[in-house]
This record gives C-alpha cells, sequence and structure tokens, in this order.
C-alpha cells in the first residue's frame, strides 16, 4: 500500500512511504480497516504496532486498527503506555486465557482455551464495521 502525505506549510513536498501491515481491508476501494496479527504479544511486537497504526494516522487514513494476538506477555503498565501512544485508539484482543510461557509452545501444546468473551467482542467489532462501510 503506498501512503502519501503532504508536508504541512510546504505544498510542493510530499512524503511517500510504502507501508504494509498484515491484513488491509477495503471497502469500495476505501481503507476501512487494518489488522496485525500476531502469535504471541511481547513489548516489541506491541511497539512496532502502534507504530504501524501511528503512520496510517500520519498520513490522514480514518481507519479502524486491530491488533490480534493468540497470547500475552506485556505487562499491563507497558500496555498502558501504549494505549497513551496510540494516535489511532487501536484495540488489541489476546484470544487465549492463558499467559505466554515459552515451555509450553503454541505448536506443541493443546491445553490452551480460547477466551470466548474476547472472541465475541471481536466478532462483534468486525460486525460493527462491515456494517458502518
Amino acid at each position: 500500500m503506498q501512503l502519501e502525505a503532504v508536508v504541512e506549510g510546504d505544498g510542493s513536498s510530499a512524503l511517500f512511504k510504502n507501508h504494509k501491515l498484515d491484513i488491509h481491508v477495503f471497502y469500495e476501494s476505501k481503507l476501512v480497516l487494518v489488522i496485525e496479527c500476531k502469535s504471541y504479544l511481547d513489548s516489541c511486537y506491541l511497539s512496532r504496532a502502534v507504530q504501524d497504526f501511528n503512520i496510517l494516522y500520519f498520513f490522514d487514513y480514518n481507519v479502524r486498527c486491530l491488533l490480534i494476538a493468540l497470547q500475552n506477555c506485556v505487562s499491563e503498565s507497558a500496555m498502558n503506555l501504549y494505549k497513551h501512544l496510540d494516535k489511532t485508539k487501536s484495540q488489541c484482543f489476546i484470544l487465549l486465557n492463558e499467559k505466554r510461557e515459552s515451555k509450553k509452545p503454541l505448536y506443541r501444546n493443546a491445553e490452551y482455551s480460547f477466551d470466548k468473551r474476547i472472541i465475541t467482542k471481536l466478532v462483534c467489532i468486525l460486525y460493527e464495521i462491515i456494517n458502518l462501510t
């Protein structure tokens, strides 16, 4: 996806950036939703996702931003910090009840359970976005 913006105060200068997130959703040729997907969310991945979402904000894209991860390993204080830094007010969904443990990798373990409340909320938000477009 090619993003373009004109620099404020200088009508002759333009910024361009090739920018890609995991999922781009378009409706009638307009970008309406972007989604970043992670198997587990750590502080570095969260920081990168917020940075990517903020780039969309900088380029004046009025778009919903979602971060979806299976497991969480971000502290509550780090999550709160990134919520304040996130200009897009993105929403984060952690789909599994259990926190990440490196000794219990996802691909070797079937003992994890999905958080049905979070999945239901995610489905409702996706439905809302689809109906608003």
